[in-house]
């Protein structure tokens, strides 16, 4: 699974606060929280920040892109989700989720990505794995098709 994650829109709901305070530490640390995620679930990373100039470089194996000034990271995901559909995308950005899932991609918001990182970290250090209820499937009901392929991508995740 290839995951390509709008960055700034992450980290923000990871750090909880206001923008541009030591944003550079905060892309470094993200980089390495995401590593560590990449170690335990295999999974390929892409981060995308906005940029004043592209720039593309690996993190310990975590590809990071910075766009160029006149493309926001949000078009270069779109872009990206149109070439390639079998990424999942990370956002909260709506324009972005609502674009993506016309085009039959999955996405998954920001708040609910930090959630599963943070167990997964978490889970990687205690040696224990956190339970999850599965609380919308009832007897003799069948998912919709998006439903069922949104929790297949959630326990992947």
């Amino acid at each position: 699974m290839k995951l390509v994650i709008d960055g700034y829109n992450l980290l923000f709901k990871i750090f909880h606060k206001e923008p541009f305070s030591i944003l550079e530490e905060e892309r470094d640390y993200l980089a390495e929280m995401l590593f560590s995620y990449k170690k335990i679930k295999k999974h390929k990373i892409m981060l995308v920040f906005d940029g004043e100039r592209a720039d593309k470089f690996q993190i310990k194996g975590v590809s990071v892109v910075f766009t160029d000034a006149g493309v926001s990271a949000d078009r270069y995901i779109m872009d990206y989700a149109t070439k390639d559909r079998g990424v999942v995308v990370v956002t909260s950005d709506n324009e972005i989720i609502n674009y993506v899932s016309a085009l039959g991609v999955t996405a998954i918001r920001s708040e609910k990505f930090a959630m599963k990182l943070e167990e997964a970290l978490y889970s990687a250090v205690k040696g224990e794995e956190i339970l999850e209820f599965d609380d919308y499937s009832l007897p003799g009901k069948k998912l919709k098709k998006r439903k069922r392929k949104q929790k297949r991508i959630d326990r992947k995740l």
